[in-house]
């Protein structure tokens, strides 16, 4: 079907290029009649054909064919914009697949983004190490906030979605690192609160005790 060309929504937040080849829209405005039809959702948000777009624009075509594709979410949205992108035609560099693998990492399970982006596992490993790392030491961090907290190991795994032996590794390390070459600890954990407060009217004894102390324990 035909939509006008000024109907056609187009979000740069969706867009997966970091710029427009102006090459390619001079090129498909001098084969209009053999493009393919540009891809919208629902709301005639553009999802794929941004050159073809431009180059109906660039030729004074006042109508453009439309394939419609409904979307339900705008991750949905953005997923599929990258998705066509990445598959056929003026495809997407490096450098932008890399944008959408660390925008997406921890959205998205790692098969999702490689199979949006048409990529391989050593590609996808590498453009996510220092996302990986991060999110390594915060699931640590996670780990001995709860077990300080007197959680099982089962809980905090069940939790955190990890396996009890990715837990036990934690624990395993931290109680590694918490001792010198000595075998000294190194490292204890907090069990109190330290209360101070400046000497009032009490009388002296060596068994006084502070009304604010009771008031807190109370």
């Amino acid at each position: 079907m035909d939509k006008k060309i000024n109907e056609i929504v187009f979000r740069e937040d969706l867009y997966p290029r970091f710029e427009p080849n102006q090459k390619m829209i001079q090129k498909y405005s001098e084969s209009i009649e053999f493009l393919p039809p540009i891809k919208i959702n629902q709301n005639n948000i553009l999802i794929d054909g941004f050159h073809r777009w431009k180059a109906h624009q660039l030729a004074k075509i006042e109508k453009i064919n439309v394939e419609i594709i409904k979307t339900g979410s705008e991750l949905e949205l953005k997923i599929m914009a990258y998705q066509l992108n990445s598959i056929h035609g003026f495809q997407l560099n490096t450098d932008e697949k890399q944008k959408f693998a660390r925008e997406m990492f921890g959205i998205l399970n790692d098969d999702e983004i490689m199979q949006t982006l048409s990529i391989g596992k050593r590609a996808f490993y590498k453009w996510t190490e220092t996302q990986r790392e991060n999110a390594k030491k915060e699931q640590a961090r996670k780990t001995l906030e709860l077990y300080l907290k007197c959680w099982t190991q089962e809980q905090i795994a069940d939790e955190l979605k990890i396996s009890q032996k990715n837990v036990s590794d934690v624990l395993e390390n931290f109680s590694k690192n918490c001792t010198n070459a000595k075998n000294t600890k190194i490292f204890e954990p907090f069990i109190y609160n330290i209360w101070n407060t400046q000497k009032g009217n009490e009388t002296e004894h060596f068994g006084s005790f502070p009304e604010i102390f009771m008031e807190n324990l109370l």
